[in-house]
């Protein structure tokens, strides 16, 4: 069982009926009114060009994946789980896209090619990049311990339990992921590849890029940015926002979704939910002055449970205790009480249990063996500990582990666990696994039944005394109690039935005290509100699903009671210019502003950069040896006009410049050549490169732009 746990742990990367049967089937489906048909499509979560991806198929992967990231011993919250569903989808669309692409050209990855590419003389990145099959010495990748792992999961399942079955095809389900993403990768490369080498550099641009990429120049200017500019001095018209929003359809692009307005009531506790909270901590506190025991009163009063451990001062500030409990644990003599403490929405009590002084973490190695007559021939736990007792050496333990521990990915170690702190060692096993190990002597070995079978222990090494505590840490967070929480929705529910109809439902909900956001996007992609509203699934589903003009009923979020209206519905592809016209107005502004600077600058005659300073209150400034290739600049970062000018401008005049959100004026100082500028066969080499990169990296976006797909995930939110 700790063999697998230890593989689980580090699996980071790890994710017919024909003829008049079928006639039959559907003639009776079609009796029914077509309801089985209807009922499997109603459980796609999406379609990319008309193929369906099944609703339990995609959550299978997604928690495959979601499996993996806790082997890690991560948690994710709901953004990060939300970030993780969207990877998958994108992963499976691009499958499909690119496995539709190969199709067409006959581009495939025969089984041959995979083999090398998973254990053979080409092992792929997917799997040289896979923690995993890292050496955890050198960080480097370890065949061996790849060649290990297959050989343990495809190993046959006599003698296992159900449970350890149950791991092993989780396991094998995992690495199946695995090979998949390598013959995806693969297959990517071998397309992208074929495309690239259809684009090359053409002798005019190669002389272009030669002559250009030859020059350095150093260069005097002066920077004015657009925030000198008022509103009031450039006027953006409906036209104008039009006028770019047609320009630049591509950048509107989007999935479909929905633009709502958002009323909503925050669920806070009042004076009374204080009150109570704050009399059931100095009721707690008097039972721990008392002498009662710290886990019964914990249980029965704080958010967080007592653990049986001594921690550290570095693990209790890890744990992100206040600087005021710190001092009172490090100075408070065993069987202390603190005062209360107070911190936002939140009350404290510490009790110093215990404190002593110990090793600050130890290094340990085990053995773990089956319990007695699991299967037949398995060692002799009494046997094998007489002989690791007659010699407990490193070498010998060492040896005896590798021969016999269940624990196959700490055996190949000697049965090192590694360096362990009592807090570590608990999680790790249990409380009593850390009591052991500290109770142990080091260099003598001692037995333990845990539930993952029998261990034989080893501590070899323990790190320097520390001071160490034991805590009970009664913590309670005041939360609106349910008679504040009915008040709150029987408000809420008098104000929608007052003006469901209202044509000005966010006005009226201003007027009457509660919270308003306008205009917000939702999508399929994202099926959670912003603005600190977690568990809000329920509401953009209901948006989703609703017409334009609909109000919902009241629903709850984990913090907040919300009436949604829903503004407007559109489908995939350019955004509507009206739910978009405030962030496209700002963008021409901003090129406004821009160019008014700009012909303020030409209009102006200026005959020194000290003078234009002078006049906007800038400072003359400097940039050495800029190319036509610098892709960011000091101090002004990507500004290509600049860029141009110091190849083309001429010396010693004043050149005006447009930049990106600032105008320019700017004097070439010197123009020299470069001694090691680029031959034109290896400028030519560099530019296919570099055409060869943007097709590698815009290949599949174009063919996504092209792409039918339809997102319905949220159906399932």
């Amino acid at each position: 069982m700790a063999t697998l746990d230890k593989i689980r742990s580090k699996a980071g990367c790890l994710v017919i009926a024909i003829g008049l049967a079928m006639a039959a089937f559907l003639a009776g489906d079609l009796i029914n009114g077509g309801t089985t048909l209807l009922r499997a499509r109603g459980m796609n979560a999406f379609y990319v060009n008309g193929k369906e991806v099944n609703i339990n198929d995609y959550n299978a992967r997604v928690e495959r994946v979601e499996e993996q990231v806790r082997a890690r011993g991560q948690n994710l919250d709901e953004a990060q789980t939300v970030q993780l569903r969207n990877q998958v989808y994108n992963a499976i669309v691009a499958e499909k896209l690119l496995q539709g692409e190969a199709d067409k050209i006959g581009l495939t990855v025969t089984p041959a090619e995979t083999y090398q590419l998973v254990q053979g003389d080409n092992i792929s990145p997917v799997i040289l990049q896979n923690p995993m099959f890292a050496n955890p010495e050198t960080g480097a990748f370890d065949k061996v311990g790849l060649l290990n792992f297959l050989k343990q999961i495809n190993a046959k399942d006599a003698g296992a339990t159900p449970e350890e079955k149950a791991q092993y095809d989780k396991l094998r389900t995992m690495w199946s992921d695995t090979e998949k993403q390598v013959r995806n990768y693969a297959l990517s490369e071998k397309y992208n590849n074929l495309i690239a080498k259809a684009i090359v550099a053409n002798k005019l641009e190669v002389d272009e890029a030669v002559k250009a990429d030859a020059t350095i120049a150093d260069i005097a200017y002066v920077e004015q940015k657009i925030t000198a500019v008022s509103d009031s001095l450039v006027t953006v018209t409906d036209n104008d926002i039009k006028k770019y929003y047609d320009e630049n359809l591509d950048l509107m692009k989007t999935e479909a979704g929905a633009v709502a307005d958002l009323v909503y009531a925050n669920i806070s506790p009042n004076d009374a939910d204080f009150a109570a909270a704050k009399a059931d901590v100095e009721a707690a506190r008097a039972e721990l002055l008392k002498g009662d025991a710290p886990a019964l009163v914990l249980q029965e009063y704080s958010d967080v449970p007592y653990n049986d451990v001594y921690l550290t001062l570095a693990d209790l500030q890890g744990a992100g205790i206040s600087q005021a409990a710190l001092e009172f644990v490090t100075t408070a003599a065993p069987g202390a009480v603190s005062e209360i403490m107070t911190e936002g929405a939140t009350y404290s009590v510490i009790k110093l249990v215990g404190k002593k002084n110990a090793p600050e973490s130890l290094h340990v190695r085990h053995i773990v063996l089956a319990p007695k007559g699991s299967f037949e021939g398995q060692v002799n736990a009494d046997s094998l500990f007489t002989a690791i007792q007659a010699n407990p050496s490193v070498d010998n333990f060492s040896a005896q582990a590798a021969a016999h521990s269940l624990d196959r990915n700490s055996s190949a170690n000697g049965g090192e666990i590694g360096w362990l702190s009592e807090a570590m060692a608990t999680q790790y096993v249990s409380e009593d696994f850390a009591k052991a190990i500290y109770g142990a002597r080091v260099g003598v070995p001692f037995r333990f039944t845990s539930k993952y079978g029998e261990h034989i222990v080893l501590v070899s090494e323990a790190k320097p005394n520390v001071d160490k505590y034991n805590i009970a840490f009664m913590v309670k967070t005041v939360e609106a109690s349910p008679e504040t929480q009915g008040a709150l929705y029987n408000e809420l529910s008098s104000f929608l039935a007052n003006n469901k109809e209202v044509a000005d439902l966010d006005t009226a909900a201003l007027n009457a005290g509660y919270q308003v956001l306008k205009n917000q996007r939702i999508s399929a992609s994202q099926p959670m509100l912003g603005y600190g509203m977690p568990g809000s699934r329920e509401v953009v589903r209901w948006i989703m699903q609703n017409k334009e003009g609909a109000v919902s009923p009241i629903m709850e979020t984990q913090g907040q009671y919300i009436i949604a209206k829903v503004k407007g519905k559109y489908e995939a592809g350019a955004m509507p210019l009206e739910s978009i016209k405030d962030e496209v107005k700002n963008v021409v502004l901003a090129e406004k502003k821009t160019d008014y600077l700009f012909d303020q600058l030409k209009k102006a005659g200026y005959t020194s950069l000290s003078d234009f300073a002078g006049k906007t209150g800038g400072v003359v400034d400097t940039l050495n040896f800029v190319k036509f290739s610098t892709r960011r600049l000091e101090a002004v970062g990507y500004q290509p006009g600049i860029n141009a000018a110091a190849v083309y401008a001429q010396p010693g005049k004043l050149t005006p410049v447009k930049g990106n959100g600032s105008v320019y004026l700017l004097n070439v100082l010197s123009r020299t050549q470069d001694p090691n500028a680029a031959t034109p066969e290896a400028k030519g080499a560099e530019i296919s490169s570099g055409y060869a990169g943007m097709v590698r990296a815009t290949a599949l976006q174009e063919i996504m732009k092209k792409a039918k797909i339809e997102d319905l995930r949220y159906k399932f939110f």
